[in-house]
């Protein structure tokens, strides 16, 4: 730090200088002692301490409020463009006026640098004079005419964030962008500062930088260049389509007049594309708003095509319960009533083999009526494609056969199964509905691997590459041409009215969209059509499954376990299995009563095991946060028969960890308390 003492009357304007080069640091202090301005003179060496410095933050924390910046450009850690920005839109920093002292004399670093609010712009080397007359302008301006505002708290306090920009985290659009032009981002971040809107900016240069990102958290928008160190043109959307794991929308930044590329870009599944020459106002904010409303908008829309698909499957569920029930039901009274030791092995037999068909029912009836989001991970495409049968069997009109023919050596695909669930079955009701009068459904999967040539035929967004293929051919009435060329225009029907709602070709086509694949249909040789969807093959290896320690029949368990379950018959049956494997059990029929229990018995309950849905004010939810401030360490374990349950981010439940899905086996549920008690032991 270097001083000029203040003349009588006078106060020294405290400056601070960022500069990283040591020689530019020395020639501005020089020039600073060849000035007419009083001045105490702080330095800093990069955009991260100067903003650290500005809102008094860690070592800072006793730093004045200078009166002056001196801000080179260039700058390690963060660019000094960027901290400019965060100067200007910083209430409580704005009015200090910003000298840019630069080597750059590029007209569009001039441009941005005025744009984002800098008070003079000085090329290095610095011309003396001209220096000498900004300062001199400045301290009789600035420092004596204009009156300036209080000083107020360190931005990062509550007390100093405005009004305007008091947004909840739940209320911040999280956008990631990936620039690699440092202009460009400037612009970006600077057409983001609005008050009306809290966004978030996470800035990448690269398309690697994202990849890790996208894989750890959820963003509402991606907004990317096409132009990128590691990925040209489509390629950059087509990867981000790949990487995005929660189906981000993407908003395409071209330098292109004629808008080419960004059609391009929309044909390969991005959102909205926007030029970079309309960067400077609120264009990109808007984009960015209306591209998460079409989102959420779409969402609502597969939500509906799910509740369709449950309804149509409701009847048929309904009997095939009752089937289930009643065969349990019988099995059960012929074992109590006597039978020999191998009739009824064979009858328990029946009973769990029953139990397991209704748990997958179950499994389908929740996985249709959930809302969810896209949520991708590497799976094998043909367990979709049998499950999905077993559902054709109640769906379609007994006179429509369903055939299978899945290839063997099938790639996996990054996908939501989910929606690819969704994909299969309503371009299967598609095609049973198209054979009025009987005939054969034919569901099958290829390996393909499509040059330049044969991708173009399905779709001009289509990368050459692997790609797995999944065929629904059917024997129907076939489709005209010129209904064919509009099957998946959103609301476009050939049905009777009532019968059809014409979303859901479309909404077929958009999944495939987000899975950064393409469909195509074509008339079938002798009648008929077919369907076919390629998805891009996966060379993610699938998450390895973190699996519980399995018990050792010679080796039972040990410990207490407070039991909490509303449901009688349930309790009942964990507390027998639990004691018959050596543990001992506190049962409680609440989470009220379950804390009554741990009031009396606390030293002596090793695990907690609770229904994550029961009655009462006080939930399984409260009496968990209660256990965790009294010991931290103390395993609780989840179960309920809700899948929207398992996506509680509150909660972070992890299914064979801290989560079991009803219904569930003996071995399921004794894993996963061998597993939490031996996960405990190891962190004592």
């Amino acid at each position: 730090m270097t001083a000029r003492a203040a003349a009588p009357g006078k106060t020294a304007v405290v400056i601070l200088l960022v500069e990283d080069s040591p020689s530019d640091r020395l020639i501005t202090k020089a020039a600073l002692e060849e000035a007419r301005l009083l001045n105490t003179l702080h330095t800093v060496a990069n955009g991260v301490e100067a903003l650290a410095f500005l809102r008094r933050e860690g070592s800072y924390a006793d730093a004045p409020r200078p009166d002056l910046i001196l801000l080179d450009l260039n700058l390690p850690r963060m660019d000094g463009r960027e901290v400019l920005v965060h100067i200007k839109s910083d209430p409580s920093l704005r009015h200090i006026p910003v000298v840019v002292l630069t080597t750059s004399a590029a007209p569009e670093d001039v441009a941005a640098a005025y744009a984002a609010h800098a008070n003079s712009y000085i090329t290095k080397p610095v011309d003396f004079r001209r220096f000498h007359e900004a300062l001199a302008s400045l301290e009789q301006y600035w420092f004596e005419v204009v009156t300036l505002p209080p000083h107020v708290a360190s931005p990062g306090s509550p007390s100093a964030v405005p009004a305007d920009n008091m947004h909840s985290a739940a209320d911040r659009v999280a956008v990631l962008l990936i620039e690699d032009s440092p202009t460009d981002a400037l612009l970006v971040r600077s057409s983001l500062s609005t008050p009306s809107t809290a966004f978030e900016l996470v800035h990448v240069t690269r398309l690697s930088d994202a990849a890790p990102l996208l894989a750890d958290r959820r963003f509402d928008v991606i907004v990317t260049d096409l132009s990128l160190p590691d990925a040209q043109g489509l390629e950059a959307v087509h990867a981000l389509r790949r990487l995005s794991t929660h189906g981000e929308p993407i908003i395409v930044l071209t330098g292109s007049a004629d808008g080419r590329s960004g059609e391009e870009a929309l044909r390969s599944g991005a959102e909205d594309y926007l030029q970079k020459n309309e960067l400077g106002g609120s264009g990109l904010g808007r984009a960015i708003l209306f591209a998460i409303h079409r989102r959420e908008a779409r969402d609502e829309r597969h939500q509906r095509q799910r509740v369709d698909a449950v309804g149509r499957l409701a009847a048929g569920v309904a009997h095939d319960f009752n089937n289930l029930l009643t065969a349990m039901a019988v099995s059960a009274e012929l074992v109590l009533t006597g039978s020999d030791p191998e009739e009824r092995t064979e009858l328990i037999q029946e009973i769990l083999t029953t139990a397991d068909r209704g748990r997958a029912l179950t499994r389908h009836l929740l996985t249709y009526s959930r809302r969810n989001r896209f949520e991708a991970h590497p799976m094998p495409v043909n367990g979709v494609i049998v499950a999905i049968a077993r559902l054709l069997e109640r769906l379609i009109v007994a006179h429509v056969a369903v055939e299978l023919a899945l290839a063997a050596d099938l790639p996996l695909v990054l996908s939501d199964e989910q929606h690819l669930e969704q994909v299969v079955l309503n371009l299967a009701i598609n095609a049973s509905d198209a054979m009025p009068g009987g005939g054969k459904l034919t569901l099958a999967t290829t390996r393909q691997t499509m040059d330049v040539v044969a991708a173009a035929a399905v779709s001009a967004a289509m990368r050459p590459g692997e790609y797995v293929r999944i065929s629904v051919r059917d024997t129907g009435v076939g489709i005209p041409d010129d209904v064919r060329a509009r099957i998946f225009e959103p609301f476009f029907t050939t049905k009777a009215e009532g019968r059809g709602t014409g979303l859901g070709l479309a909404t077929v086509h958009e999944i495939v969209q987000v899975h950064g694949g393409a469909i195509g249909v074509t008339p079938r040789d002798g009648g008929g059509t077919v369907f076919d969807v390629y998805l891009p093959a996966c060379d993610i290896p699938p998450k390895r499954e973190v699996r519980a320690v399995v018990r050792s029949e010679s080796k039972p368990g040990s410990g207490t376990i407070l039991l909490v379950e509303d449901e009688a018959a349930l309790r009942s049956i964990m507390q027998r299995v639990l004691i018959r494997n050596g543990y001992t059990v506190l049962v409680a029929d609440c989470a009220e009563a379950a804390w009554q229990l741990w009031d009396m018995r606390r030293d002596a309950i090793d695990l907690v095991i609770t229904d994550l849905i029961m009655p009462g004010s006080f939930t399984a939810r409260d009496l968990a946060a209660r256990l965790a401030v009294e010991r931290p360490a103390l395993p609780v374990i989840f179960c309920s028969g809700y899948s929207d349950s398992f996506d509680d981010q509150t909660l972070a439940l992890s299914q064979g960890e801290n989560f079991i899905a009803k219904p569930y086996s003996i071995e399921t549920l004794l894993n996963t308390v061998s597993g939490a008690l031996a996960r405990q032991a190891q962190a004592e």
